[in-house]
């Protein structure tokens, strides 16, 4: 697992970009493993992770906010249903 006490995307991944290489290293040795995240940054890597699925067996979660399409008192970072469009195109790569 990668990040598994602490989310791998944290600010700082969008500083330093450690990630690329992490998931590269992975590619190389075919290690198999999974990454839980509920940073944007993800999308930044999704072609590596696809690269990593060709070779291993990749586990990528994200947790949603909510699926309330209700106003919220206090906006979220990132709403629920943005997070769920995105994704859509990307899941249907993976399934090819």
């Amino acid at each position: 697992m990668v990040g598994t006490s602490t989310d791998c995307y944290q600010r700082a991944e969008g500083r330093y970009e450690l990630m690329p290489g992490i998931l590269r290293a992975l590619i190389d040795y075919r290690v198999p493993f999974t990454t839980t995240t509920k940073s944007a940054l993800l999308h930044r890597d999704i072609p590596l992770y696809a690269e990593d699925a060709r070779v291993t067996d990749v586990l990528v979660m994200t947790s949603l906010d909510s699926l309330s399409t209700w106003p919220t008192t206090k906006p979220l970072p990132t709403s629920a249903m943005a997070t769920m469009e995105r994704w859509k195109p990307r899941s249907a790569a993976a399934r090819r």
